[in-house]
């Protein structure tokens, strides 16, 4: 349908007519909740678009949206929740439940619904109109379920979430004012507004529920990465750049000395990858580069390695690199066996000690087992490659073919010449 938004097609997808009742897509769900919880949609267009679907014809359709509405109670974080307690939602709510022609199981999962909400939301003076709904109905002469205490403690009242984005006209930390070339970002940690310059930094935010790394402006991103630094380290950085000040320097601040420090310890906590190496063929083959025969970095150890000697990937984590990135067979090798469980590792010891010829000179255990587990390595993980042809010989490297002795040369001068025939007055040498 035109100007649908990819949440109501979301809801429509999980609330499908073609589905039934009890046949919820669970990763849907959870995927929904993530959307209303992180913002991605607005809680009161998500709390609209749940809205209309509790008004459809078809109780199955109902019944998933209720159910779906039961985790997004759940999940949605508090923002949620004060849509959901509004007289908006709830008075429809009621009015659905009051139909004559109701279907009897969306009216019994409805009344508990109610109740569950009121249980849990009780002392929340934001959330009280779900309540008093709560005991309206009651008066009403609606029969309600036993209560389910632990059904109404898993909603995540107290949960924080993202914060509102706050406005302004410049940057909340440099003050440089907002222009059409200098844009306008928001933190989505603290929701302060901020320029490029101040905003540059990505992290996922698991307190809140973000678990893909979104913007984050320079003050949070030192501040989330300070849990991350010992604090022996973050001490020793902070005495070093005290005692370091130069006599008769301007004195920083509280706020911009902590930052200095942080972000100096948190610089020397993380190794950097070292810089990329050059050579005219691969160091571990000594395969000459060619224009089908490319160039790749290993991004562990930076060397030059061909397709061939580079093809496997790996994330590397010691580097702040979480995805998988080219890496060359050595540093393949190495890495995996950091993953090696110990028993295996001595399981093949043993197994190559018990195994050597008579009379074959022992290894350490330590380069047994390097061997061994590099043969499991490459057993685990070959991949049929192509047999490298040799390469044509040029022109300039063909062989010459031997120059005639002076003797042959000789031998072939002296040999007669045949008499030239002339009709009739051939004469035979033997004529004579």
């Amino acid at each position: 349908m035109w100007g649908t938004s990819p949440f109501d097609e979301m809801l429509e997808k999980a609330t499908s007519e073609l589905r039934l009742a009890g046949d919820e897509d669970i990763a849907l769900n959870l995927e929904i909740c993530d959307q209303i919880r992180t913002k991605t949609v607005l809680p009161k267009s998500a709390m609209q678009s749940i809205k209309e679907r509790l008004n459809h014809q078809n109780s199955s359709v109902q019944l998933l949206t209720l159910s779906l509405l039961d985790m997004c109670v759940k999940n949605g974080g508090g923002y949620f929740l004060l849509e959901i307690a509004s007289r908006d939602f709830m008075d429809n709510f009621t009015s659905i439940l009051k139909l004559p022609a109701l279907n009897r199981k969306v009216q019994e999962r409805m009344l508990e619904l109610v109740q569950i909400w009121a249980v849990g939301f009780e002392g929340k003076s934001s959330l009280s109109y779900v309540t008093m709904v709560y005991k309206t109905l009651k008066r009403e002469g609606f029969t309600f379920p036993p209560k389910d205490a632990v059904a109404a403690n898993l909603i995540m009242v107290d949960t924080p979430t993202a914060p509102d984005w706050m406005d302004s006209d410049w940057c909340m930390r440099c003050r440089t004012p907002f222009t059409f070339r200098n844009r306008k970002h928001h933190c989505r940690n603290c929701g302060q507004a901020f320029d490029q310059a101040c905003s540059s930094e990505t992290l996922p935010l698991p307190h809140r529920g973000i678990v893909e790394p979104v913007r984050v402006c320079d003050s949070c991103f030192i501040e989330l990465k300070m849990k991350n630094v010992p604090k022996n380290l973050e001490d020793t950085t902070v005495r070093r750049s005290q005692s370091q000040s130069r006599p008769g320097a301007k004195p920083k601040s509280a706020r911009e000395q902590a930052d200095e420090d942080l972000q100096h310890a948190i610089e020397e906590s993380t190794p950097t990858a070292p810089d990329w190496m050059d050579s005219d063929w691969c160091m571990r083959c000594r395969t000459p580069f060619t224009f089908s025969n490319r160039k790749h970095h290993c991004r562990n150890c930076c060397q030059v390695f061909d397709q061939a000697c580079s093809s496997k990937t790996l994330p590397l984590p010691h580097f702040g690199i979480v995805e998988p990135v080219r890496v060359c067979d050595s540093c393949f090798i190495k890495l995996k066996m950091k993953n090696v469980p110990k028993s295996l590792e001595d399981t093949t010891v043993r197994r190559s000690q018990s195994q050597l010829r008579p009379g074959a000179k022992s290894k350490s255990a330590r380069e047994q087992a390097d061997e061994d587990l590099q043969r499991a390595i490459e057993e685990s993980t070959r991949r049929p490659t192509t047999p490298r042809l040799p390469r044509p010989l040029a022109i300039h490297d063909r062989p010459i073919p031997p120059l005639a002795p002076m003797e042959v040369l000789t031998a072939r001068a002296a040999v007669p010449i045949p008499p030239k025939v002339n009709g009739d007055d051939f004469t035979s040498p033997d004529s004579n």
